[in-house]
């Protein structure tokens, strides 16, 4: 690869901690990634603010925010141990855990870090989704304004 340009610098993981299944396929991608280009890995949580389910209320904004600050270092946590199962170099990941939406949460993190690739685990299909990528994967791969591999 002497001379050549390195075609992917910056690749953007959403992680759904939740679904360990999603997780596992995207590992080996990722694994494979990482010596081809030698990339920097950003890997992302996306939680929902406790206050997209109860609105802005008074007086408890500021136990909304504390809570909101709990579960996003827990859920940072979670990420960790979740790409601990990579083996990735070190100095090349990146984690980011973010109160959203998960598209929203997912394009503005992709724009925000100016990631040249976004790969993100979809359900495998069934017999009556055959065609459809789950709702998340599908709104990536239509607004996103770079590069998405979709893992199955």
């Amino acid at each position: 690869q002497t001379g050549e340009k390195s075609m992917y610098k910056n690749i953007l993981v959403p992680i759904d901690t939740s679904n360990k299944a999603l997780v596992n396929h995207v590992i080996p991608h990722i694994e494979s990634l990482s010596k081809f280009d030698d990339p920097h890995i950003h890997f992302l949580v996306v939680i929902p603010s406790y206050k997209m389910f109860i609105g802005l209320s008074y007086g408890i904004e500021k136990e909304i925010i504390t809570e909101d600050n709990q579960r996003l270092k827990l859920a940072e946590a979670d990420l960790k141990n979740e790409v601990s199962k990579f083996n990735l170099p070190e100095d090349r990941v990146h984690y980011h855990a973010i109160l959203d939406t998960p598209i929203d949460g997912i394009l503005t993190t992709a724009e925000k870090i100016h990631v040249d690739l976004i790969i993100i685990s979809s359900r495998s299909p069934n017999i009556s989704t055959k065609y459809l990528l789950g709702s998340t994967a599908s709104a990536v791969v239509r607004y996103a304004e770079t590069s998405v591999l979709v893992v199955r």
